[in-house]
């Protein structure tokens, strides 16, 4: 996947790669694929982490929790 191979290419890279993992995660959980969706949402995190941005960590975390929340998933 692009995304993958994005977040390889240094903190620009990460930066575009935890935005395309933070908007497949809600469309897959709004699908009702949990499996994908939660490795979208393990995705993002590690492309958050790469970025070095604090501010991206958080919206990725945010991102990821409020479909989790809203689907009762938040054991997670």
């Amino acid at each position: 996947m692009a995304a993958a191979h994005s977040a390889e290419q240094g903190p620009a890279g990460a930066v575009r790669a935890t935005s395309v993992w933070v908007l497949a995660f809600p469309l897959a959980a709004k699908q009702g694929r949990t499996v994908p969706a939660d490795a979208y949402a393990e995705q993002a995190a590690v492309a958050a982490r790469r970025s070095g941005d604090p501010v991206l960590l958080a919206a990725a975390a945010r991102a990821v929790a409020t479909p989790r929340r809203r689907t009762g998933r938040t054991d997670e």
